[in-house]
């Protein structure tokens, strides 16, 4: 019987030990029986203590047997087991007898387990001596992590009896790991109208253990459902059970919800492209695994796998084109009227570069019969320059200094400087006209300073004139905004402005001024927030002659994980004066309370709440006070979304005290459902003063009614589209109805272009008499219902157009890709080769298209030059390939095509040369199945052979190095020649290599049991 190479050494290594240690110190001879043997020297010498000891470092008495014949212990009390290793250990004995101590040591040991020390020798003793007693166990394999093993050493006397005994421990630690992996990827594509994807979850436990696994799997958003293999939504997660180097597949299909689903959602009827996809589309899942058991924060692994749907149209760029995008919308109202009118929009975007853009538009308006200059001067229009140290600004424009008016046509710039620490701007408006005499002009500059990122001030002034009342206002403006301490936010703002003004000769010059501040806070570990703040102006700011304060305040109060609480208090105030007499003409006043509970559940988010409101309006004096609630639920699955809201209480009209508390409801609801929108509302009581008075005249609750219905269908043929809207009001103090319909059909082009023509249809009755009866007493019976029809029809067309920049020389391109199947391999696509669909096209790395049904996609603005190009199929086209070069030279607009040809036929077979007198069934077949044959140039093909050796695969021309696994090989077999250059060209169609395994000769003897000689 032959030993393996391990027990060999293991047994050498033991009896070396058994040599150096030796079984006894003394030989039985010459025994004195009148010794006294003393232990504290042996205690001293072998380090046990009284205290506990660490086992490195010693042992302690409280794991040490003694009696009065013998002290018995092992060197290490306790032993971690780690994987392929043996457990050893010394088991030492000290004779504390007068005599001579005759034993033998038996060890006990799992059944399992392995004992390959020398211990069924006897030993001797002989008093005051030691022996030491080596002892190597081979445990079983196998071994589950966090166990304890007891090792026994027992000593026997010649009749068997028990001198004494110790033990031991061995132990494992659980070691927990283990691996998953997702196929076919990380980063799977979806296929043209292709909304799912199989995919497969692998998981294997390395560790030492029987393990739990509890396995999960989430989408960012609600827009992708998992379905496992028994056609079951994967909505929880799932407990398996492996054993160590087990593993366990999860097959599941991953739905993108209703991607390229007709009428679903609704689609932009003014970016809808008919049969092309403009816009990337990101789906991302999680699969996480972990230990369920472990507590807090345990270990995990997570595999995320990205779904990918491609346009087929893609930007490469954003800078560097000589053209600057322009959409054009014309719209002509009123056809086949009397009072037809038009209008032209006209606006783009243009990135000059990374850090600069352009902003642009221009409405022309058609409204008379004649030309005249007054419709151009008046047009609106606008361009602005901005980057990341200057903007320009000029057009229809806006200042921004508190207390001028500052809107109409005009300039404006700004300039940042020193670190971007310092701003200044400052612009010119006139209105209405640029050009002409204006009604008013206003001019300022502001200057930013930040003092910290947390800091800054920002100071301004300018003046305002006013023609046509020979005004002029002059303002100057501090701003400053503060963030203290991390979680307190100050802004604070004050204008004054000194106004002169001259009627009928008669100057007169006032100084006013604003104050206004606002402070913003958290508590409580931000589970609260507030924001109040406070606005004041008085009487001769600027050029309004009136006087407002507005106090407003904000608090939300995280309850707990479900509940929140929000306070809102807003109050207002304004004194409105004669700017001549300075007469006090009218006062308004406003306070809104509301307190709103907020709370999610399964079902939808709830919002009970209560309010309280006071109105001074025209001297009409109206306390408010009720409750609310809003419901609101959506289901993205559904693409649903419903939202209710009313609100019910009773009003006080403080200035009609022979009226009592009135009631009073409000309801409104939007429900979403797909391509449909219906909204309503109900109101009921009056809610203000004219709506009071109706009721008081009357003697009639008001009530009106609003109703809305829209709904969107995009036809089979994806050209056309249709739009609906119908909506319905009704009052009941004068029986009025209003109801109105307008249909729009859009047609789109493939080429960008948009035409819609649409009709609208109104119509209403009312009755009034009870207002003829009422205000100038004419016989109600005298006054009948009125009731008008009326149509009109409105047509429009939208294009984006790219206007090319003259004198610039173009610096990119727009590339038509082509893929195709390149059947007779010239690179030049025939009437007879068929186009590929489904092809994904990389630029760079960075920007990627996909190829449409006609094998076409489209990428806009590609730098000129030469760029890498790299192809992937996704339907399967085994043996077909990309041909192209390492990088595609982009110069001209136009076709770019991407030949797809056939590969070579790389086949062959592994033969096994066997020695034959060590063959013992010559008709049973070696399996030769499974050996992985890998080509490699830079990239890497490789495929398995068969049972019987045999192999093949496609591979595009080229040079390669053609390989087998050598690691399948061992010492028994060794292989004649591996790495075969290869090289395929287009000429060929077939190539055949072969590897050639031969077996090592071995020794043969022949023994003669004949007896003969």
């Amino acid at each position: 019987m032959r030993l393996s190479g391990h027990i060999v050494w293991l047994l050498l290594f033991t009896f070396i030990l058994n040599v150096n240690n030796g079984y006894s110190q003394n030989t039985p001879d010459s025994i004195n029986t009148d010794v006294q043997v003393d232990t504290s020297d042996f205690f001293n010498k072998n380090n046990i203590t009284n205290g506990q000891q660490d086992s490195s470092k010693g042992v302690s008495k409280s794991k040490v047997f003694q009696n009065d014949k013998v002290v018995i212990f092992f060197r290490k009390d306790s032993i971690l087991l780690l994987e392929n290793e043996i457990v050893s250990n010394v088991l030492v004995v000290y004779n504390l007898s007068a005599q001579p101590l005759r034993f033998r040591a038996d060890i006990i040991y799992p059944e399992v387990w392995k004992n390959i020390s020398f211990n069924d020798d006897n030993y001797v003793v002989n008093p005051g001596d030691s022996a030491f007693i080596p002892v190597s166990i081979i445990p079983s394999k196998g071994l589950m992590g966090a166990t304890t093993v007891m090792i026994n050493g027992v000593l026997l006397d010649s009749l068997s009896e028990q001198i004494g005994s110790n033990y031991f421990y061995v132990y494992t630690q659980k070691i927990m790991s283990w691996e998953t992996s997702v196929e076919p990827g990380k980063r799977i594509y979806f296929r043209n109208d292709e909304n799912s994807k199989d995919i497969e979850y692998t998981i294997l436990n390395t560790g030492n253990n029987r393990q739990d696994f509890f396995i999960n799997v989430r989408s960012i958003g609600q827009n992708l459902v998992v379905i496992d293999s028994n056609q079951s939504i994967v909505k929880s997660g799932k407990t398996i059970i492996l054993n160590p180097y087990q593993d366990s597949t999860f097959k599941f299909t991953v739905k993108a919800i209703h991607e390229g689903q007709r009428n679903f959602r609704r689609v932009s009827n003014i970016n809808h492209r008919p049969n092309t996809e403009l816009v990337e589309k990101n789906y991302t899942l999680f699969i996480e695994s972990k230990d369920p058991k472990a507590v807090g924060n345990s270990i995990g692994k997570s595999n995320r796998v990205d779904f990918v749907k491609l346009p087929n149209q893609v930007v490469v760029s954003e800078q560097g084109s000589a053209t600057f995008p322009l959409t054009v919308w014309a719209t002509a109202q009123n056809l086949f009227s009397d009072y037809t009118f038009m209008n032209i929009n006209m606006r783009g975007f243009k990135q000059l570069n990374s850090k600069a853009s352009l902003s642009y538009y221009a409405q022309l308006n058609y409204n008379t019969v004649y030309w005249n200059r007054r419709l151009l001067n008046g047009s609106p229009w606008y361009i602005g320059y901005f980057d990341d140290k200057m903007t320009a600004e000029l057009g229809q424009l806006s200042g921004d200094i508190i207390g001028i008016v500052n809107y109409g046509k005009g300039a404006k710039g700004s300039y940042t400087y020193f670190n971007k620490k310092h701003k200044t701007s400052a612009y010119y408006i006139k209105s209405p006209f640029l050009f002409n005499a204006p009604q008013t002009e206003s001019y300022g500059m502001n200057h930013l300073f930040r003092i910290t990122p947390k800091a800054s001030i920002t100071a301004g002034a300018g003046r305002g004139v006013y023609h046509r009342s020979n005004t002029i206002v002059d303002a100057v403006n501090l701003r400053g905004n503060f963030t203290i301490a991390k979680n307190h936010n100050i802004s604070l703002t004050l204008a004054g402005t000194n106004t002169t003004r001259d009627s009928s000769g008669t100057k007169k010059e006032v100084q006013g001024y604003m104050a206004g501040i606002n402070y913003a806070t958290s508590f409580f570990n931000r589970r609260m927030r507030t924001n109040v703040g406070a606005r004041y102006r008085d009487r001769n700011f600027s050029t309004g002659a009136y006087e407002r304060l507005d106090l407003n305040h904000m608090s939300l109060y995280k309850i707990s994980d479900k509940w929140n609480v929000m306070l809102n208090n807003y109050y207002n105030k304004n004194n409105i004066f004669n700017i001549y007499t300075d007469t006090l003409m009218a006062t308004q006043e406003q306070l809104t309370n509301t307190l709103l509970f907020t709370t999610m559940t399964s079902i939808g988010s709830f919002q009970p709440g209560l309010f309280y409101n006071y109105s001074d309006i025209l001297n009409n004096r109206i306390h408010s006070r009720g409750v609310s609630m809003r419901y609101s639920t959506y289901s993205f699955n559904k693409n649903a979304f419903a939202s209710a809201y009313f609100r019910a209480g009773y009003n006080d009209a403080v200035d009609f005290p022979d009226i009592n508390d009135y009631f009073i409801f409000q309801f409104s609801s939007i429900v979403r459902y797909r391509v449909w929108n219906f909204t309503a509302r109900y109101d009921y009581g009056a809610n203000s003063l004219v709506t009071l008075q109706y009721m008081i005249d009357y003697g009639i609750a008001p009530q009106t009614i609003r109703l809305s219905l829209q709904h969107q269908h995009l036809f089979k043929n994806t050209h056309f589209l249709l739009e609906n809207t119908a909506s319905y009001n009704y009052n009941n103090i004068f029986k009025s109805h209003t109801f109105n319909y307008s249909p729009e059909i859009f047609y789109f082009t493939n080429s960008g272009w948009r035409f819609s023509f649409a009709a609208n249809y109104s119509y209403s009755s009312n009755n009034y008499a009870s207002i003829y009866s009422n205000v100038i007493s004419t016989p109600s019976s005298d006054v009948q219902p009125t009731a008008a029809h009326n149509i009109t029809f409105r047509a429009s067309i939208l294009k984006d157009f790219n206007i090319p920049v003259p004198f610039v020389k173009r610096k990119a391109v727009d590339a038509d890709f082509i893929a195709f199947y390149d059947l007779n391999g010239n690179g030049i696509r025939e009437s007879n080769e068929p186009l590929i669909e489904n092809v994904v096209i990389s630029i760079d790395k960075m920007k990627e298209v996909l190829t449409n049904k006609k094998g076409e996609a489209v990428a806009k603005n590609i730098p000129f030059g030469p760029h890498k190009v790299e192809l992937m199929a996704l339907d399967p086209i085994e043996g077909w390939f990309p041909n192209l070069p390492d990088s595609t030279d982009f110069v001209k607009y136009g076709d770019y095509y991407l030949p797809f040809v056939r590969g070579v036929k790389v086949y062959g077979e592994v033969v096994l040369d066997r020695q034959r007198i060590a063959v013992v069934d010559e008709e049973k077949k070696f399996d030769l199945s499974r050996i992985k044959i890998t080509a490699t140039n830079g990239k890497v093909y490789s495929t398995l052979t068969d049972v019987d050796g045999k192999f093949e695969f496609y591979m595009p021309n080229g040079d390669y190095i053609i390989t087998i696994d050598e690691s399948i090989l061992g010492s028994r077999y060794k292989l004649t020649r591996n790495n075969i250059p290869l090289n395929l060209q287009t000429e060929q169609t077939n190539v055949y290599v072969s590897f050639y395994i031969v077996e090592k000769k071995r020794k043969v003897e022949i023994k003669d049991f004949s007896g003969d000689e």
